[in-house]
């Protein structure tokens, strides 16, 4: 069954993409997220909470203010902000808050959809190819890589995904910009923060420019990104009876290369990083700590191998159907 945050992706991307005039600065279909933080910001304030009354109010306002995308955007930020009652920032918060202005500078060639909804990993493979990028809200602290974060945290780590699948879109656009990753250090650790400024790297200024120029490529992007998913899932799941399995660690594996690694869903970027085996011994790591926690049995590291193969065979396949 098809999320309800991903019908609303894809109508989105294809809204936004198939009309040349359309600025992404209204979104209609952020509506429901609008209307659930109206709902729990009100909640909240009737059981004496006065700290979420003036993000009832926007919230109440919003459609009356012309749908705006920027301040619904604002809007949910600031809430998971405050159920969490920040006083200083997470560690993801820490690195990625700054890029905040600049994310929802990337509309309308990039937007940031927020959702309440629980989503799994299919989902969050089909919505690696819209160009939508999700960013979850909670109400309570959630699982995520491998640790329970903070609604607040939980909004700033899927920020943190989202800037690094805009710069493999534009590199695969032939674009590069920066890396908000330093070089290693002496002992091969890469980090976000910049030794000489104090302050952690941010890239997405450098994207906005690009994105708007390449809208019309990043858009033939995505849909090619959408057909190639779409495929490679249908083809693992008439693989689920006889290869239960191997079929379940290749799912497992384009998770890990194109939501966790960020990497574009298309046939030459997968068999590229396929090729290798730099994320097979990443994924046998994870595995082994449970980084995705019950969503991902330990056991599955015995099944990569196989799996990598079926995801270069079902590619194979989809570059003949081509």
């Amino acid at each position: 069954m098809t999320s309800a945050t991903l019908q609303v992706a894809r109508a989105l991307s294809e809204r936004l993409t198939g009309d040349p005039a359309a600025d992404g600065a209204w979104v209609p279909e952020l509506r429901p997220v609008v209307r659930y933080i109206a709902t729990r910001a009100a909640w909240r304030v009737d059981g004496g909470n006065r700290a979420f009354e003036s993000i009832a109010s926007r919230a109440h306002t919003w459609p009356d203010c012309g749908n705006c995308y920027a301040d619904a955007v604002r809007l949910a930020r600031d809430y998971v902000e405050q159920v969490d009652d920040v006083r200083s920032p997470g560690e993801y918060g820490e690195r990625v808050a700054a890029e905040f202005d600049d994310a929802l500078r990337l509309a309308p060639t990039v937007t940031v959809l927020t959702s309440f909804e629980t989503l799994d990993m299919t989902d969050l493979l089909r919505l690696r190819a819209t160009s939508a990028r999700v960013i979850g809200l909670r109400d309570q602290a959630a699982f995520a890589d491998g640790a329970v974060c903070t609604p607040a945290e939980f909004f700033w780590h899927d920020l943190d995904h989202t800037r690094f699948m805009v710069r493999e879109d534009l590199a695969v656009l032939g674009i590069a910009i920066p890396d908000a990753y330093g070089p290693p250090d002496a002992e091969g650790r890469r980090s976000t923060l910049d030794a000489g400024t104090g302050r952690h790297r941010c890239i997405l200024a450098a994207a906005v420019g690009p994105l708007d120029a390449h809208r019309t490529a990043h858009a033939q992007l995505m849909r090619r990104a959408t057909r190639t998913v779409d495929t490679l899932i249908a083809g693992l799941e008439k693989l689920d009876g006889a290869h239960a399995a191997p079929s379940t660690a290749a799912r497992l594996m384009l998770f890990e290369i194109c939501h966790e690694k960020s990497f574009t869903p298309v046939p030459e970027v997968l068999r590229r990083e396929l090729a290798h085996d730099a994320h097979l011994a990443k994924m046998r790591l994870k595995l082994a700590r449970r980084f995705w926690g019950d969503a991902a049995d330990p056991a599955l590291a015995d099944h990569l191998e196989a799996a990598r193969d079926l995801l270069m065979r079902l590619i194979d396949d989809l570059d003949e159907a081509a």
